[in-house]
């Protein structure tokens, strides 16, 4: 019994002292959330729709545990960008009225602390759809939504 008991115990205490002397453990992480649309139509069952832009507007913001803060909001027409950026997170957010696009990027990332960081984008357009030739109830204006969010806690 005591030879069985030395072949399994001196594995262990090597297996561990090969575990002390590793170095600290580390992990990143990293998230890039991405997203755009181009070419925005209409197309109704009848008749011909024609989407005439009013108004957009962009939002990024960023924020981590730190204490660091950034909402920026723009509502410049026919193209809102609006940029935002603190440690470890940035978000980006492009909304063009004229030719209906939008480009949203919120990316966050954290490494070697204890912290949080988030990043956020909202991309808006306003105007009016006129519907000529349809049947039926037809809207009066029309609303498009872009957003995109990430979160990191480690």
């Amino acid at each position: 019994m005591r030879v069985k008991s030395l072949k399994i115990f001196v594995p262990v205490v090597v297996f561990g002292l090969l575990l002390c002397a590793s170095s600290t453990a580390h992990a990143d992480t990293v998230v890039i959330t991405s997203f755009n649309f181009s070419n925005l139509q209409f197309n109704p069952a009848t008749g011909t729709a024609v989407f005439t832009p009013t108004g957009s507007s962009a939002r990024a913001q960023a924020t981590n545990s730190l204490g660091q803060t950034q909402d920026i909001t723009s509502t410049t027409f026919p193209i809102s960008q609006s940029t935002s950026v603190v440690t470890f997170a940035n978000s980006n957010q492009l909304t063009n009225a004229a030719n209906q696009t939008a480009n949203a990027t919120a990316s966050v990332s954290v490494g070697a602390c204890t912290c949080s960081a988030s990043a956020f984008t909202i991309g808006i357009f306003t105007g009016t759809l006129v519907i000529l030739g349809g049947e039926g109830l037809c809207p009066k204006s029309r609303e498009s939504l872009l957003d995109t969010v990430s979160t990191v806690t480690r």
